[in-house]
């Protein structure tokens, strides 16, 4: 008969395999940036880091949820913006390539590894928010970046120059339709945190003396990203056209790009926050910050201000229990109402003065659907049982794999990958044992010729979001 497992056994496996995978160095130093071991803590932008947007008069017509067809019919009547945000990046990307080539030519790409990908990482913040996250995705690819590459772009962060505190006070009261002193007892003249999108002022509310966090969007960031989107769709419709292409960028895009646009709109934020405190009710040792939805705006957030450190940077005893807190948290989210929060970087959890967990930011949020909640528990069942055959099923019911592929095929190719690789994790090989390079060298997806492709569920997520 089927050998069962226990839950503890179950943890054990897991914890063992884990341990096994991180003998090699680009699973640990991606592990690592996970954990929050390569962020930048910075409440503000390092010296020196500017921030590119651009700059014109929408007329209020700029579509404010994404769809492709008016974005397009909206920037193909303004060429001249187009042509600007081409030269922007075309000249911010000059300043990695060319060096790039060069150092192909003389040689020196490996001796130059770790300061062209420094480069790499001042280019796309200079750019603004989608490049960031373009980068974000890419540090948590080791298939492509050597191991002190992915360390050095995980430091990526969205922490850019403040924007001027005169226009952040007028896009309040534009927003609230009303005076800063009809609403605010206080409002701190200067931002106690700054970020692409927006940045964060401390303020308390004149109704009940409440302290709140409030949030105020970048002057231009709707009409950059918009535009950024509306360029990158067209190269993902070229880049459809490649022979034999693996990977459906245009559907990456829009499933990624919808969430991505709903990050600008603070009302759906607020939302969303009202509903993940409904979510997290009965888990006593979590607090999320209460949203005041009178003085919440498409571009103004108002929430109750949480007092924490960051649970990255926390030097408490508790921070392992709270953790394990999060997780009950996330699973919770997960499996239970299936709206969870899609973007917990350590930034976004602080450890409160009563030794609570602190969840914030909920800008983004997904759904996930029961077919992918029972799919995730019976991946981790099959695999712990060595069950191959089924995994593949998982992958199906999970979107790794399209229902359309050869699945005869696929198990050819698949199969013994999957048995070389995790028969040896499972069974606590010892490091000399543990050989990953019997199943065709590194974890590097492109040595094996399966149609993966990448599932709704982690488009949803931010692609390696680790800056705080």
């Amino acid at each position: 008969g089927t050998e069962t497992v226990s839950i503890k056994d179950m943890s054990s496996q897991m914890r063992m395999a884990m341990d096994e995978a991180e003998a090699d160095e680009r699973v640990k130093i991606l592990m690592d940036g996970m954990r929050g071991k390569s962020l930048n803590q910075n409440d503000f932008a390092d010296e020196g880091v500017t921030m590119q947007v651009v700059e014109f008069d929408s007329a209020e017509e700029l579509p404010l949820v994404y769809e492709p067809d008016s974005l397009k019919d909206f920037y193909g009547r303004r060429p001249g913006v187009v042509l600007k945000r081409l030269l922007q990046v075309g000249t911010a990307a000059s300043q990695y390539f060319i060096p790039l080539v060069i150092d192909g030519l003389t040689g020196q790409l490996e001796a130059n590894d770790v300061k062209r990908t420094r480069r790499l990482r001042e280019v796309l913040t200079s750019l603004g928010p989608f490049f960031i996250k373009l980068g974000q995705a890419l540090a948590i690819r080791p298939d492509i970046l050597s191991p002190t590459s992915m360390y050095e772009l995980q430091r990526l962060c969205d922490k850019v120059p403040a924007f001027d505190n005169a226009m952040a006070m007028k896009t309040i009261e534009s927003e609230l339709g009303c005076r800063i002193s009809d609403v605010f007892e206080d409002l701190s003249p200067d931002p106690v945190a700054a970020a692409s999108l927006g940045q964060v002022y401390k303020g308390v509310l004149k109704k009940d003396g409440a302290t709140v966090a409030v949030k105020v969007q970048r002057p231009f960031v709707l009409e950059t990203v918009s535009l950024d989107l509306y360029l990158m769709r067209e190269a993902a419709q070229l880049a459809q056209m490649i022979p034999n292409s693996r990977t459906d960028w245009l559907g990456l895009l829009d499933e990624f790009a919808p969430r991505f646009y709903g990050e600008l709109d603070y009302v759906l934020e607020g939302e969303n926050g009202q509903r993940f405190v409904e979510i997290m009710k009965n888990i006593k040792q979590v607090a999320v910050p209460a949203v005041y939805m009178e003085y919440t705006s498409r571009r103004v957030h108002v929430a109750e201000w949480i007092e924490g450190v960051k649970l990255s940077q926390s030097q408490s005893d508790d921070v392992s229990d709270l953790v394990s807190v999060g997780m009950i948290a996330y699973l919770t989210q997960l499996l239970e109402s299936g709206f969870f929060h899609a973007d917990p970087h350590p930034g976004n959890m602080l450890r409160t003065p009563d030794g609570r967990l602190a969840i914030l930011d909920f800008g983004l949020m997904t759904q996930v659907t029961d077919n992918q909640k029972y799919g995730m528990i019976e991946a981790i069942s099959h695999l712990l049982q060595r069950d191959y055959e089924e995994i593949i099923e998982d992958f199906i019911t999970l979107g790794f794999i399209s229902p359309d592929t050869d699945i005869e095929a696929l198990r050819k190719e698949l199969l013994p990958a999957l048995s070389n690789v995790f028969d040896q994790a499972l069974s606590g090989g010892g490091g000399e044992g543990h050989q990953l390079q019997r199943a065709g060298g590194r974890p590097r997806p492109h040595h094996l010729q399966v149609p993966l492709q990448d599932p709704p569920l982690l488009c949803a997520h931010h692609p390696g979001h680790w800056c705080a």
